[in-house]
């Protein structure tokens, strides 16, 4: 039985060689035709003389062994199996081209992804040696304001300790005692100076983001939390899907209806759950080609009815694109940097334990805004706006990418 598995040609200098299929069939043909022509006989009938189809059929026909008709399909029937045989050749030979291309193709491939993949490794380890040195900067700066505060408290100590030896050596009819006072107050007023210094701020890993090399940068981004729209909370002129991932303003708006309690009105918002009470968090919003949104964070108290100022000071940590190109982060007054194209997919970080806040193109990598003070003392959630409608794409959803 022939086998595909194991066929192999002899090469000139003696040696075996193993090949594919495709090359294997093309030499044993070739080496066939090749043999038939310089034998003179045909695959089948080895005593046939070297004579064409037509020489052979016409000396049996002459000789009467068998019918003119019957010698002319013998004829023809052995050309068309000529034909046929030269047909497979030229596909074979196609196909070997076609192997050796896909082999080519497949190594440049394979090239390929290793350089990349190396490139990446580089571009890690020098992403890490960055942030230990941030990080060993950070320590060694909040270790020495730790001990200039201990300095500075022990020296305190002693103050205090001297003040009171002299209350204990005060006589009544002395009067010491308003001194003793004076320095008792200066001493609390150094105490409240030391204490109220302002923290150097912990380490804070960002979420890693390759800003040099595109291709895996969603291997290495975190993983987004499993946020949903609440729909309760949303206003009435906005529609959220049954999944809860999407929404949208609704047409023609419902003015006339009256939302609940926990909706927010007349401002187009909704909130995001589940809330977040510590760690670390990370989540990315679809906002296509809007020409106006709002997504951020906010806290659980926040007044949901009336007009609002969405600022800090009034528990609002949020980004908005105002129009294309301009983004104002926290307030209105606060102009982010200028982009050359207006980000498709929106990256939100949230680091409680570390105070940092972040907004991001989660496509790019480029860092829109960045916050590393920001402490909250109570439940925080993600905060949504898909906008006024101005144009045709304003009525598309704000989708979160779950």
């Amino acid at each position: 039985m022939f086998s595909w598995t194991h066929i192999t040609v002899s090469c000139r200098g003696g040696g075996q060689e193993k090949c594919c299929p495709a090359t294997c069939i093309i030499h044993m043909l070739q080496e066939g035709n090749q043999d038939s022509a310089s034998s003179g006989e045909h695959p089948e009938e080895k005593t046939m003389p070297s004579t064409s189809p037509a020489e052979v059929c016409s000396k049996a026909d002459e000789a009467g062994d068998f019918p003119a008709s019957m010698s002319e399909e013998r004829g023809q029937a052995h050309k068309e199996i000529l034909q046929l045989k030269e047909s497979v050749l030229e596909r074979l030979k196609d196909y070997q081209e076609k192997m050796n291309v896909l082999q080519s193709n497949a190594s440049h491939a394979r090239q390929r992804i290793k350089e990349s993949f190396h490139e990446l490794s580089n571009t890690l380890l020098k992403e890490e040696d960055a942030q230990l040195a941030q990080e060993e900067s950070k320590e060694k700066a909040a270790i020495l304001n730790l001990d200039n505060r201990v300095i500075e408290l022990v020296r305190l100590s002693a103050s205090i300790g001297i003040t009171l030896q002299n209350l204990d050596k005060v006589k009544p009819k002395k009067q010491i005692l308003p001194h003793a006072m004076k320095q008792i107050e200066d001493a609390r007023k150094k105490f409240q100076i030391i204490t109220q210094l302002a923290e150097t701020p912990g380490g804070c890993m960002p979420a890693v983001q390759l800003r040099e090399w595109g291709g895996l940068r969603h291997i290495v981004k975190p993983v987004p939390d499993s946020l949903l729209f609440d729909r309760q909370s949303a206003n009435p002129d906005l529609i959220v899907s049954p999944d809860l991932r999407q929404v949208r303003f609704c047409t023609p708006p419902l003015f006339s209806v009256k939302g609940g309690k926990d909706c927010f009105t007349p401002g187009l918002f909704l909130l995001g759950t589940p809330g977040f009470h510590s760690g670390q968090h990370y989540w990315e919003v679809d906002v296509g080609e809007k020409t106006n949104w709002i997504v951020g964070i906010v806290k659980e108290s926040v007044q949901r009815k009336g007009l609002q100022d969405l600022s800090p000071k009034n528990g609002y940590w949020v980004l908005r694109k105002a129009r294309d190109h301009v983004f104002y982060c926290l307030e209105t007054a606060h102009l982010c940097p200028q982009m050359k194209t207006s980000p498709m997919r929106i990256g939100v970080s949230l680091d409680l334990s570390r105070g940092r806040l972040s907004f991001c193109d989660a496509d790019s990598s480029f860092q829109i805004f960045n916050l590393y003070d920001f402490f909250a003392e109570e439940t925080l959630f993600a905060f949504f706006c898909p906008g006024i409608p101005v144009t045709v794409q304003d009525y598309c959803p704000l989708t979160l990418c779950n």
